[in-house]
């Protein structure tokens, strides 16, 4: 799973408040920090299709590896952006590649079709073409008497290059958004506040 959790400490700003925007607050920066963190996950699901070449949309908020958002609460000013699907995290941070079955690896070439970049692409591809078969050396495509195109080569381990940005976008978006979504959630906490009871 990849996080980002966004906070943000209040106590500084609060000092010269007066005990009504006291109480606001928390419940102005909760509902801001959420309105912030929906603001990242539809920049992280617009941005990840120029990203990945993916058929499969695991991306969308609906599916179970999709890009998810845990709201905060005024008691929890903590919002939280996620996904849990198992490559993520080696796609933002970089890293080794092993095997999650088998002893290789199956890393595409630029002649796979889009349609079988999956995970189980080249069984498929080889399920539905006579043409597609593999050898201890790879996946090939027969388009000739002798002619044959590597479509995935075969390796114990892959160098995976951090490509994801998840972290970046998000910062972009906090440091863009949370101050105008505090402000307008302020006013609306305060315009919808009780007035302090007169003392008797």
């Amino acid at each position: 799973m990849v996080d980002f959790i966004v906070k943000d400490n209040i106590k500084e700003m609060t000092r010269w408040l007066n005990s009504v925007q006291r109480k606001q607050i928390p419940f102005a920066t909760s509902r801001a920090l959420n309105d912030t963190a929906i603001d990242g996950q539809k920049s992280i699901i617009a941005a990840i299709p120029r990203i990945f070449k993916s058929r499969k949309k695991w991306w969308l908020k609906q599916q179970p590896t999709g890009i998810k958002v845990k709201f905060s609460n005024k008691r929890d000013l903590t919002a939280t952006v996620h996904t849990s699907a198992y490559f993520a995290e080696i796609q933002e941070k970089g890293g080794i590649k092993t095997p999650k079955r088998g002893r290789n690896l199956a890393i595409p070439t630029n002649d796979v079709p889009k349609k079988y970049r999956t995970s189980h692409g080249a069984k498929d591809m080889m399920r539905e073409k006579n043409n597609v078969f593999s050898t201890p050396k790879g996946v090939f495509k027969r388009t000739g008497k002798k002619k044959l195109t590597l479509l995935w080569s075969l390796a114990p381990t892959a160098k995976i290059k951090a490509r994801f940005g998840f972290v970046k976008i998000l910062e972009k978006v906090v440091k863009r958004r949370f101050k105008k979504h505090f402000e307008t959630r302020l006013r609306q906490a305060m315009a919808t506040a009780k007035p302090p009871s007169r003392p008797r």
